[in-house]
């Protein structure tokens, strides 16, 4: 089945169920296209990840320490 009709299959289902989406989202790739990334590279876009979501919930009073961190990740 290819990228198209497995999205279309999707968005059908989803909006028979009343179930909200985002009809934007770009097709998957197929596996075969797909790149496998090394143990390094995940683990830093999880560290990176993670360091997004801490500095996003910082409180104001706490502005210096999420500067801090986020001059760290650069």
């Amino acid at each position: 089945m290819s990228a198209l009709k497995s999205k279309t299959q999707t968005e059908i289902l989803l909006t028979s169920l009343g179930i909200p989406f985002y009809d934007r989202v770009s097709l998957i790739e197929k596996e075969q296209e797909s790149e496998i990334r090394s143990a390094q590279d995940i683990a830093q876009r999880i560290l990176i990840l993670t360091y997004l979501i801490y500095i996003s919930n910082v409180e104001e009073d706490s502005l210096e320490e999420r500067d801090v961190t986020l001059e760290s990740l650069l």
